[in-house]
C-alpha cells in the first residue's frame, strides 16, 4: 500500500472539517494544516532524518507537489517551524482516530498493540 492511498483513505472534506472546526487555517495563507499534515507524512516516510531543512526541500520537491496535490508551494524551515507550533494539537489528534480505518484496510483490527521501539527498550529495564 503506497502513502497516496492510505491519504485516499481520509475522507477529502475531513481536512476542512477539521481546520474550520479547530480554526487552524485562520490567518493562514501558504501553510494549511492539511499541507502541513502531508508534509509531516511525506517527510517521516522519505527520509531518515528528520528535520525541518528536510522538511523544507521536500515542501518546494515536485515529488511532494505530486503527493500533496498543491501545485504553488513556498516555505523557509522557519515558516513551517512557526506553522506547526501554532497548530493546535486537537487537530492532529483528530486525524489520527482515522486509525481505525487503517486498521481495517490493512486487516490488522486485532493487533495486539503497536509500539515503537523506545518506549518497550525503556519498559524492559524496569523490568531486569
Amino acid at each position: 500500500m503506497t502513502t497516496n492511498d492510505l491519504l485516499r483513505l481520509i475522507p477529502s472534506n475531513m481536512f476542512r472539517d477539521l481546520a474550520i472546526e479547530n480554526k487552524i487555517d485562520s490567518q493562514v495563507k501558504k501553510l494549511s494544516g492539511e499541507i502541513i499534515f502531508k508534509l509531516l507524512l511525506f517527510s517521516m516516510l522519505n527520509s531518515e532524518k528528520l528535520s525541518l531543512r528536510v522538511m523544507e526541500t521536500f515542501l518546494q520537491s515536485a515529488q511532494f507537489k505530486s503527493f500533496s496535490q498543491f501545485d504553488i508551494l513556498d516555505g523557509k524551515y522557519n515558516s513551517i517551524r512557526d506553522r506547526i507550533c501554532t497548530i493546535d494539537v486537537d487537530y492532529f489528534e483528530k486525524l489520527f482516530s482515522i486509525y481505525s480505518i487503517y486498521n481495517k484496510e490493512l486487516k490488522e483490527e486485532k493487533a495486539l498493540s503497536k509500539a515503537d521501539s523506545t518506549s518497550i527498550s525503556i519498559a524492559a529495564k524496569l523490568f531486569e
